[in-house]
């Protein structure tokens, strides 16, 4: 028996030497071109190795050089890796004990290109399923390499992106030694973007790594604009019981910092950013103390798996704002809290909230963020007295898809939009130079998105119970969106608290390479403008009609212009209209018109008009003005023109003209005659004492409307009363003209 088991631990014995002796032997190199052939069928790019090769597995080790590994198709005309010298040495006993033991690696001479193409598709993506592949690794796993001995030199990689300039890491020398305290110290030195960088560590020691126990640390790195300094120890890796990791991040030049990192911020100064990590309940806990400029900023996160944690705080809301570039936000600290949840490409966040005295403002939501859809469901954001809330999805996939219903009980937008006053002391020779825009057209020449139209889809509803702008405010404001196969539908309505209603509907629906619009509003007796503090009463604010049917076509908004036919139509009844209020609702320019209209609207609060009628015929995209009447107890104002959508020519003459038996007389009116000019873009105003405008323009003022202004001179003819017939003339009627 005892023979026999010594004959067959023998057998065993050889064959195991026979084993190692053939894999020590054998020259794997002959099976360079099946490996080649090998990865070149799996991946769908070609791998070629140029050089030696020489793959040994008892011991195990390797050599190869010139190896080159093909690009995407869709990518730059070279080798998406290329590699001058790789080698391997591991240590046998480590590839069956473990951690796998690597006595010496070299590298030398890379060259990596990590392209993206204008679809967003990455050349790193192999093979069709390859997005899908989910490695996890279990945290028991401990250490699974360890490098004693690395030297690596001359690496380059590079980050391309259509439009934009390329993104270069250059590795000039990394090398790590075990030292004699048995430490693993890292030295290395390169570039990125042109910045020099160093870096220096030291962690270990190296049979720690084996049993898993603490580990010191040791970094220094230099990155031109920024310095990093990190020490401490790692504690227990179960239990992280005595895990404690200080790190420090500086800079002189904030700005350059975060240009180095793709961010632009005005800001300047210097940058702090001191952080310590230690445990609790057995999970990472690090405390942040950050200077950004001059704001300050600070806070925890806690993670737990794939749980993060945050609660963070600013000194300054302003300031923060200023770093972002965003002006004017008020003074006052922040501080936001909640947490994120992060499952393979989707970020969900969890309970946050923002609050900052500055404001009052409050928010809370729960987000979620994937790779082709954000969700916010549900969120809500209380500022000051004003509400939003509701749920929101947005698709951001091949089609981009918005959903959701958003609610509000009050919505002030006052603040954000301030009414610009007029200096009493401002003259008409200071109106008739009004700043001009600088855009060419008001109408963008831009193909509309048809792509968006094609593809996309919506179906997204507002209800706001009470909107207050200004001294505007609308009850009951409704808004539905609906975009589907290529027609887009907005739907609205309101009323408002003292009486009156509006309904309007907006179609554009795509038709191959452009569009048709149709446009029907209508407002019925609107009470509008009596804001908090008026001294008139509801029934002193005039009604206001507002009526428009306009058809159109176009592949652009500047065709859909050019192409209108159609009618618009408004009316104003009787009533005080607040002088003050009139740069809230109109342009500057407009604003500036009706002052120099009505000599009056700077030295009363208000004005007490009889009426206002002015009817747009839109054919072919030319508006005819006609008629244009606008009446008060002391003036009339008639006017007409033209604004041709086509080229957006302005050409739109007036005459003010005080009404007999009110105790107004004729000199007040020392610039009856204006003329608006220009284009919409870029209007003017003329003005002319002489009544030039009148003598030299007498076809273009009696066009349509010669009832009003037969024998313009006579500024008399302004006492009569002529709103309905003026009304009647903008609705298709026959009105015998004055002689």
């Amino acid at each position: 028996m005892k023979r026999a088991l010594i004959g067959i631990a023998a057998t065993i014995t050889l064959v195991i030497v026979a084993i190692a002796l053939y894999l020590t032997l054998t020259d794997f190199s002959e099976y360079r071109t099946d490996i080649e052939e090998a990865v070149t069928e799996a991946t769908g790019r070609e791998l070629r190795i140029n050089g030696e090769f020489r793959p040994v597995v008892f011991p195990p080790s390797l050599v190869a050089e010139g190896i080159t590994y093909a690009n995407s198709e869709w990518g730059a005309d070279t080798p998406m890796v290329s590699v001058g010298h790789i080698s391997v040495k591991v240590n046998l006993a480590s590839v069956f004990s473990g951690p796998i033991v690597i006595e010496e690696f070299l590298l030398s001479d890379v060259d990596l290109l990590l392209e993206e193409s204008a679809d967003g598709d990455g050349n790193w993506t192999v093979g069709e399923d390859s997005a899908d592949v989910d490695i996890q690794v279990k945290a028991d796993d401990g250490v699974p390499v360890i490098v004693r001995h690395a030297d690596i030199e001359n690496i380059r990689i590079t980050y391309r992106r259509p439009d934009t300039e390329d993104r270069v890491i250059e590795l000039q020398s990394f090398n790590v030694r075990t030292t004699e305290e048995r430490m693993l110290a890292a030295k290395g030195n390169g570039n990125l973007d042109g910045l020099s960088v160093t870096l220096a560590a030291d962690i270990g020691p190296i049979d720690n790594f084996r049993s898993g126990r603490n580990l010191d640390l040791n970094l220094d790195a230099d990155l031109s604009v920024l310095a990093i300094t990190a020490s401490g120890n790692s504690g227990n890796p179960e239990t992280l019981e005595g895990t404690e990791v200080e790190a420090l991040i500086t800079s002189n030049d904030t700005a350059a910092v975060l240009e180095l990192f793709g961010v632009e911020a005005n800001v300047d100064g210097d940058l702090r950013i001191e952080a310590i990590v230690t445990a609790e309940e057995n999970n990472p806990f690090i405390s942040l103390d950050m200077q950004v400029g001059d704001v300050e900023a600070g806070g925890t996160i806690t993670t737990d798996g794939n749980r993060i944690d945050f609660d963070l705080s600013s000194s300054s809301l302003r300031q923060l704002g200023d770093l972002a570039d965003v002006k004017d936000l008020p003074e006052g600290p922040l501080a936001a809290k909640g947490a994120v949840i992060i499952s393979g490409d989707s970020y969900e966040l969890i309970d946050v909230t923002i609050e900052t005295s500055a404001i009052n403002l409050t928010t809370s939501a729960n987000v979620t963020i994937g790779s082709d859809e954000i969700s916010l469901n549900p969120f809500a954001v209380q500022v000051d007295e004003s509400d939003v809330s509701g749920t929101l999805e947005i698709g951001i996939g091949e089609a981009v898809s918005v959903s959701g219903k958003i609610n509000s009980q009050l919505l002030d937008l006052s603040q954000f939009s301030p009414a610009e006053e007029v200096e009493s002391g401002q003259t008409t020779e200071a109106v008739a130079k009004a700043p001009t825009n600088s855009k060419s057209y008001v109408f963008s020449e831009d193909p509309l998105p048809f792509d968006l139209l094609n593809a996309g889809s919506a179906d997204l509803e507002v209800l706001i119970e009470k909107l207050i702008q200004g001294p505007l405010q609308l009850d009951q404001l409704k808004v539905n969106m609906n975009l589907e196969d290529g027609a887009l539908v907005l739907a609205s309505g309101f009323s408002v608290p003292d009486g009156g209603d509006a309904s309007g509907k907006i179609s554009l629906t795509s038709q191959g390479e452009s569009a048709t619009l149709d446009i029907q509003f209508d407002v019925s007796e609107l009470r509008m403008g009596l804001g908090e503090g008026s001294d008139r009463s509801a029934n002193e604010i005039p009604l206001i009609g507002l009526s428009a049917d306009i058809q159109s076509s176009g592949d652009s908004m500047r065709t859909v212009a050019a192409n209108s036919n159609g009618k618009i139509l408004f009316t104003q009844g009787a009533g005080k209209v607040d002088n003050s209020a009139l740069g809230f609702f109109a342009a500057d320019i407009i604003s500036e018109l009706f002052s120099a209209l009505n000599p009056f609207a700077k030295s009363e609060p208000y004005s007490l008009w009889e009426c206002t009628v002015v009817a747009l015929n839109i054919v072919d995209g030319k508006s005819t003005i006609e008629p244009m009447l606008a009446q008060s107890e002391k003036l009339t104002i008639v006017g007409s023109g033209t604004i041709d959508l086509n080229d957006e020519k302005l050409d739109i003459s007036f005459n003010t003209k005080p009404r007999r038996g009110v105790g107004v007389s004729a000199d007040m009116f020392l610039t009856p005659f204006i003329r608006l000019g220009g284009t919409m873009s870029a209007p003017r105003i003329a003005l002319d004492k002489s009544g030039v405008l009148i003598s030299g323009g007498a076809a273009v003022l009696t066009g349509g409307i010669s009832f009003f202004v037969k024998g313009a001179a006579d500024r008399a003819s302004g006492a009569s009363d002529r709103c309905a017939a003026a009304l009647a003339i903008a609705n298709g009627a026959e009105i015998e003209t004055e002689e």
